[in-house]
C-alpha cells in the first residue's frame, strides 16, 4: 500500500468482537520506507506492541524495484527500510498507527538476531 500523506500512518484499526478472540498466532509485518529510522504509536501516544525487527539503508537496485512495484519515480523512494513485526492477538487496534522519527543516530543500522525462545525461533534486532 502506498499513498501520499503529510503525517505517515498505517490503517491499523480492527473491529471489536463481542466475545474474546481465541488466542491464535498471527503476525502483521509492516515495512516502512523513509529517509530515516522511524517508530510508531497507536494514535498520538499509545505504545504499539510491535518489535522493530530491522532497519538499514537499501541499495539503488532495491529502490528501483520498489519504484517499479508501486509505479513511482525512483527519485521519490527514500533509501531506508524499517521492518516491524506485530505478534499481538488480539491487537490493541483502537486507532491508526502513526510513524514518528526515532531519535537515534540516523546512520546506525539494526541487524537481525535469531534466538530460540520456548522452542521457537524468534528474530530480534541488535
Amino acid at each position: 500500500m502506498s499513498f501520499k500523506t503529510d503525517k505517515p500512518f498505517y490503517p491499523y484499526r480492527e473491529p471489536k468482537t463481542e466475545t474474546p478472540a481465541e488466542k491464535k498466532s498471527r503476525v502483521l509485518w509492516v515495512w516502512f520506507v523513509g529517509a530515516q529510522r522511524m517508530n510508531a504509536t497507536i494514535g498520538e501516544r499509545s505504545k504499539w506492541p510491535a518489535v522493530m525487527n530491522w532497519s538499514n539503508t537499501i541499495t539503488t537496485e532495491q529502490r528501483q524495484q520498489i519504484a517499479s512495484n508501486y509505479k513511482l519515480p525512483v527519485e521519490q523512494i527514500p533509501d531506508r527500510l524499517t521492518e516491524f513485526i506485530d505478534e499481538s492477538s488480539p491487537r490493541p487496534a483502537t486507532d491508526e498507527l502513526y510513524f514518528h522519527r526515532l531519535s537515534l543516530n540516523p546512520s546506525s543500522n539494526l541487524r537481525r538476531l535469531w534466538m530460540k525462545i520456548n522452542g521457537n525461533f524468534r528474530c530480534r534486532w541488535m
